[in-house]
């Protein structure tokens, strides 16, 4: 596989639902900002960590709010592994897919060569092969949204519904190799509970679950600071990067807004 070539045409193609807040362009790459992504002992990771497990064979899941930067971490965790794939340090280079792109596909197969396909790569078979010999780590973007179409009817029936909307995820868990990364990323409440979640991807142990926080206020001010916003920033803000972003480049961000006493008086 011309490996080189698939990742110089997927920079140009959508990252999850990373969009400029002002145009909606997805061709938006403010630097990143680590943010802390922490497992249920509270043990803390980063990008690079996380790339690191990945690179070992682990399985990640990697869940949070809506709008808290699952996707842009995502994407920070492929530029680890593809940095140790271009410097020669690794023969294993990330393929990162959007599951918002893959409604109603259960086959891997069909799931990559569409993938390839959009991206701009030549030769999508290669893709696949690279994939089954054990040379990618697999990024699927956005478990919720994969299931998000032709949702209706009665209450007791979603849990269904989630169970079969995952199908492509589970087949991804079950074709991949063992020796090859896994990252899964979605809202952290989409599934009623933890086991539901491991149940419907079929997730068995040694998996790593890992949970994104929202911005710290240290955070917010690097963040704003490389948007060009230095003013001070109230404590009732909610501190979610896509609001924040959506705020600041509509120019929300005021003197009265944040010089505003109490929530209510600045929304």
């Amino acid at each position: 596989v011309d490996a080189r070539s698939y990742l110089s045409a997927r920079r140009s193609y959508p990252f999850g639902s990373i969009r400029d807040p002002e145009t909606g362009h997805a061709n938006y790459d403010v630097p990143y900002i680590p943010m802390d992504i922490l497992d249920g002992t509270g043990r803390s990771f980063d990008p690079r960590s996380v790339a690191e497990e990945l690179l070992e064979g682990r399985r990640v899941v990697l869940t949070g709010d809506y709008g808290a930067g699952k996707s842009s971490t995502a994407r920070e965790i492929c530029r680890v592994v593809e940095a140790r794939f271009l410097k020669g340090e690794s023969r294993v280079f990330p393929v990162f897919l959007n599951l918002r792109d893959h409604h109603g596909q259960v086959d891997p197969v069909e799931a990559l060569e569409r993938h390839a396909r959009r991206v701009g790569f030549a030769v999508p078979t290669s893709l696949v092969q690279a994939w089954r010999a054990g040379f990618c780590t697999l990024v699927l973007d956005g478990f919720d949204e994969i299931a998000s179409a032709g949702w209706a009817g009665v209450v007791k029936r979603l849990r269904d519904l989630r169970y079969r909307s995952m199908e492509l995820v589970r087949s991804f868990i079950r074709e991949t190799p063992l020796t090859s990364g896994l990252l899964i990323t979605g809202r952290a409440h989409f599934f009623d509970s933890d086991k539901e979640l491991e149940t419907a991807l079929s997730l068995h142990s040694g998996h790593l679950r890992v949970t994104l926080s929202e911005f710290t206020a240290e955070q917010v001010g690097k963040f704003l600071d490389r948007l060009g916003f230095r003013k001070p920033i109230p404590e009732w803000l909610p501190t979610r990067p896509l609001l924040i972003g959506y705020l600041m480049t509509r120019e929300l961000l005021g003197d009265d807004t944040v010089g505003a006493p109490d929530p209510a008086e600045g929304w």
